[in-house]
């Protein structure tokens, strides 16, 4: 794998490492999980009189070209349309991050979803066999890009090239817990069990019939009931059968518990739910709203929608700081989301802008969807957006849209 954790002598830590822990405990350190950006900082992490600390290594150049990864990031490219070109007079400077930075990310990324994958089949099979070494070691490499480029995950979390759909959803909230937990400072220990129990939250509906699992009108009293089963379901079978860690589990069996008691199974409340569980069931809640998670794909609503609701039960279902910060990651208008433009053009949301969220940054098709696609930074421009477009009668398919954008961005830099 590219990144792994090593144990270093403290004395040879340095700008820019990334320590994960010391050998005692409880010891404090303003910088862990981040990269080390003050000599200060590495003189106070060698007062605590720890001989040895331990840092995330790079093990491979992950910006040389590895064949079986870039067959996997080549999956599922079929049936593409839209074609987007950027515009040559744009430098890697008007982005977050370079699209080399980009290109070594996808890899790493596309390379752990196979694993996760892989191992989401094998536990529904409820198959021991190097599930939690699996994920682990997939896990650290992801953690490692959140750290390092926070944002990075949330404009890829929907690059859907491979799994099934309950395993894409899995993904997706996994990559929006991890991005907010992340913002919210939890520490690297938080985050591994985040990443997992978010991965693993719905494996109770491998107990809910097929038929409810499908079904796409709204569920009877009875079918409800079957279906609020599933987070003590998962919670059994990840613990009885599988023996995932505690910690891991318990957030699986409440991820559907809110703060006011209007959550499911136990209707807890309050602190009786840990705020790992908040982030991920915040997560989930999101990602349902704009992807349909597994088991309600008719219920989808356009992300401005989706913010609009989040803020309303912030503080009520979800911790106030928790909402505000998915909606600071997120922006005010979420990827993919089709909006129209002052000018009368109707566009795609591609990139978020963290400097100034009413003005993303976007693919537009000119008025009535009619001319060529074009890259737009509206922070750079007198256009806005005038309001988002519910009703997608353009024929335009946005998530193919975006595989063609970051398509365009990794090739950039090779031509």
């Amino acid at each position: 794998m590219p990144f792994r954790i090593v144990k270093i002598p403290i004395r040879d830590v340095k700008l820019g490492m990334i320590v994960i822990k010391t050998e005692q405990p409880n010891v404090e350190f303003k910088e862990f999980g981040i990269p080390i950006t003050s000599l200060t900082n590495i003189e106070a992490l060698k007062s605590k009189k720890n001989e040895h600390v331990y840092i995330w290594k790079e093990d491979v150049d992950v910006s040389k070209p590895n064949p079986t990864i870039v067959s996997l990031i080549q999956t599922g490219y079929t049936g593409i349309s839209h074609k987007v070109e950027l515009n040559q007079n744009l430098t890697s400077d008007n982005y977050k991050y370079s699209n080399k930075i980009l290109q070594e990310v996808i890899k790493i990324i596309e390379h752990s979803k196979a694993i996760f994958v892989e191992s989401l089949a094998s536990i529904r099979k409820l198959d021991r066999k190097n599930t939690v070494g699996n994920f682990s070691k997939a896990i650290e490499n992801v953690i490692f890009i959140v750290r390092k480029y926070p944002y990075i995950m949330m404009d890829i979390h929907r690059y859907k090239t491979i799994g099934t759909v309950d395993d894409i959803h899995a993904i997706n909230v996994m990559a929006i817990s991890l991005t907010l937990a992340h913002e919210l400072k939890l520490n690297t220990t938080s985050l591994i069990t985040i990443a997992m129990a978010a991965l693993l939250h719905d494996i109770g509906n491998t107990r809910i019939p097929e038929r409810l699992l499908k079904k796409v009108n709204d569920f009877t009293d009875e079918e409800f009931t079957v279906m609020r089963k599933h987070p003590e379901w998962g919670e059994n079978i990840l613990s009885r059968h599988l023996f995932i860690p505690e910690e891991v589990t318990a957030i699986v069996g409440l991820h559907h518990e809110r703060l006011d008691g209007s959550g499911y199974p136990s209707r807890s409340h309050g602190n009786f739910i840990s705020k790992e569980a908040l982030i991920v069931g915040l997560a989930e809640d999101f990602d349902n709203m704009v992807s349909g998670g597994a088991v309600c794909s008719y219920n989808i609503i356009h992300g401005t929608e989706a913010i609009k609701r989040l803020y309303a039960n912030a503080g009520k279902k979800f911790p106030a700081t928790d909402v505000k910060t998915l909606i600071k990651i997120v922006g005010i208008y979420p990827l993919e989301s089709l909006v129209k433009l002052s000018d009368g053009s109707v566009a795609i949301v591609c990139e978020a802008n963290q400097t100034t969220p009413i003005k993303p940054r976007v693919i537009s098709y000119g008025v009535d969807a009619k001319n060529k696609a074009k890259f737009i930074d509206l922070s750079k421009t007198d256009v806005t957006i005038s309001s988002p477009i519910t009703d997608n009668i353009y024929g335009i398919e946005t998530s193919i849209v975006m595989k063609n954008y970051l398509n365009a961005r990794l090739k950039s830099d090779t031509k």
